[in-house]
C-alpha cells in the first residue's frame, strides 16, 4: 500500500526500521512511522486477514455453477443355504455395483447467481471497512506524532522562558544590591521565575505523556521526529466540491452501500425459494454377480428432475422480512452517515480557515511582543523603565508563542482529518513524501 514498506520483503523492512531506531543521529519522518505501524499493527494485520476470508467466501460461490460428479461403489455379500440345484448347501454370493453420476443444476430461481453477487458485495464491503480502519489508524498515528512535536516545542519554549527569568533575576539582584531598585521588584521577578518553573514542570509532564502515548500506539521510540511536510495544496477550499467528492469516495459510505447491494441480492436469492428447481442427471452403473449369476451388466440413465418446495414452515418468508428490515436499517444508517459526513467536512474546513486566520493574528502579536520586549530590555539595562514593563512584554510573547505552536498543530490535524474524510489521506501522503524523497 505504501511505497516505503509495503513490499514482499517485510523482514528487510523491519530490519531497516530496527536499524533506524538505534541511530540516535537519524530522525524518523512521518511516512517511516506510518509504514512501520501498517506493517506491524495487530489490528491492521487482522483486518487484512478478514479481507482474505471474505474473498475466499466469494470464490466459493463459483462452485455452485459447476456440476457435481460422484463415484460410488456398492459391495454386497450374501449367505445362502440353497444350492444351485435345490439341494441344501451353504453358499456365499458376492455382488458389486459401480456408479458414476453427474448432476448439473439447470435452474434454481437464480439463487446461485444472486448468492455469487451477494458474496461479491460482501467482499467489497469488507475491503472498504478495512480501508476505513487503516485510514483511521494512520490518522491516529499522525495525531500522536504531531502531539510529540507540539509538546516538544512547548517544552523547549518553557525552558527558554525559565532561562529568561533566571537572567532577569540575576540582573535584578545586582540592581537591588547596588540600591538602584527596591526589594519589591526583586521579589516580583522571583515570583515570575517560580511561575516559569511550574510551567516548565507542567510542560515536561505533558511531553512525557505524549511520548508515552506515542510508544504505546506506534511501538517505537520518538527520537528526532522530523517536521511534517505541508499538505495544504491538496485540500480544496470549496466546501461543495469537498462534500461531493467525499460522498462519492468516503470508505464508510461505500462500505454501507456495498452492504445494501449485498442484501438486495440476498433478498432476490431468497425469493428463488418460491420457484421450482430443475436438475439434469446423468449416471452410469455397472454391476457384477447380481443374484449369484456370473457376468456383468451396465445401466445408463439420463434424466431431468424438477422439484418445488410447497411448505418449509415459512422460513423463506421470514428470511425475506428479516432482510428487508435490515436493508431499511442500513439505508437509514447510510443517510445518517452522509449527513454526519457533510457536517464533519463543513466543521473541519471551518476549523482550518479559523487556524489560518488565527495564525496571521498570532504572528502579528509575536512580532509586536518581540519588538516591545527588546526595546524594554534595552531600557531596562539602563534602568530607564520599570521592571513590570519587561515582565509584561515577556508574558505576552510567551503566551503568543504558545498559542502559535498549538494553533499550528491543530491546523495540521484538521488538514489530515479532511484528507481522511475524503479518503485521500494515504494517497496524498504517498505523493507528498515520495516526491520529497526523489
Amino acid at each position: 500500500m505504501f511505497k516505503f514498506c509495503k513490499t514482499n520483503h517485510k523482514k528487510v523492512c523491519l530490519l531497516f526500521v530496527t536499524w533506524l531506531f538505534y541511530q540516535p543521529a537519524i530522525g524518523l519522518d512521518l511516512m517511516e512511522v506510518v509504514d512501520y505501524v501498517l506493517d506491524t499493527h495487530p489490528a491492521i494485520l487482522a483486518n487484512e486477514k478478514s479481507v482474505d476470508v471474505s474473498k475466499y467466501n466469494y470464490y466459493q460461490t463459483f462452485g455452485q455453477f459447476f456440476p457435481e460428479v460422484n463415484i460410488r461403489r456398492d459391495q454386497n455379500r450374501e449367505i445362502s443355504n440353497n444350492g444351485p440345484n435345490g439341494e441344501s448347501e451353504k453358499r456365499y454370493l458376492n455382488a458389486s455395483t459401480d456408479t458414476f453420476q453427474l448432476t448439473q443444476n439447470l435452474f434454481a430461481g437464480f439463487k446461485d447467481w444472486h448468492a455469487n453477487r451477494a458474496a461479491l458485495w460482501r467482499y467489497m464491503s469488507t475491503k472498504e471497512n478495512v480501508v476505513f480502519n487503516i485510514n483511521s489508524t494512520v490518522l491516529d498515528t499522525i495525531s500522536v506524532y504531531i502531539s510529540v512535536l507540539q509538546q516538544e516545542k512547548l517544552l523547549n519554549l518553557a525552558k527558554e522562558n525559565k532561562d529568561f527569568f533566571q537572567k532577569i533575576l540575576a540582573n535584578s539582584q545586582k540592581l537591588f544590591e547596588s540600591g538602584t531598585t527596591d526589594k519589591a521588584d526583586f521579589l516580583l521577578v522571583k515570583n515570575n521565575l517560580q511561575n516559569a518553573d511550574a510551567t516548565l514542570l507542567e510542560a515536561q509532564k505533558n511531553y512525557d505523556s505524549a511520548v508515552s502515548k506515542f510508544k504505546y500506539s506506534v511501538n517505537l521510540e520518538p527520537k528526532n521526529l522530523a517536521i511534517l511536510k505541508t499538505i495544504s495544496g491538496h485540500i480544496s477550499d470549496n466546501l461543495q466540491q469537498l462534500i461531493e467528492f467525499a460522498v462519492k469516495h468516503n470508505s464508510n459510505i461505500q462500505e454501507t452501500e456495498a452492504k445494501i447491494k449485498a442484501l438486495e441480492h440476498e433478498l432476490k436469492g431468497t425469493a428463488g425459494d418460491f420457484m421450482p428447481s430443475l436438475d439434469m442427471l446423468i449416471s452410469k452403473s455397472q454391476s457384477a454377480n447380481i443374484a449369484g449369476l456370473p457376468g456383468k451388466s451396465a445401466d445408463i440413465k439420463i434424466g431431468v428432475s424438477a422439484s418445488l418446495d410447497l411448505f418449509k414452515g415459512g422460513q423463506s418468508y421470514i428470511a425475506i422480512q428479516s432482510k428487508t428490515a435490515e436493508k431499511l436499517s442500513l439505508t437509514s444508517q447510510l443517510d445518517a452517515t452522509i449527513r454526519n459526513l457533510k457536517q464533519d467536512i463543513s466543521e473541519t474546513l471551518l476549523n482550518i480557515n479559523n487556524t489560518i486566520q488565527k495564525k496571521k493574528s498570532i504572528e502579528e502579536q509575536i512580532l509586536s511582543a518581540e519588538q516591545s520586549l527588546q526595546s524594554y530590555l534595552t531600557l531596562f539595562d539602563y534602568n530607564q523603565v520599570y521592571l513590570l514593563n519587561v515582565l509584561n512584554a515577556k508574558k505576552l510573547l510567551f503566551t503568543s508563542q504558545n498559542e502559535s505552536i498549538i494553533n499550528n498543530s491543530n491546523k495540521l490535524i484538521y488538514e489530515h482529518r479532511m484528507l481522511l474524510l475524503n479518503n485521500t489521506l494515504i494517497s496524498v501522503l504517498n505523493e507528498v513524501y515520495f516526491k520529497a524523497n526523489q
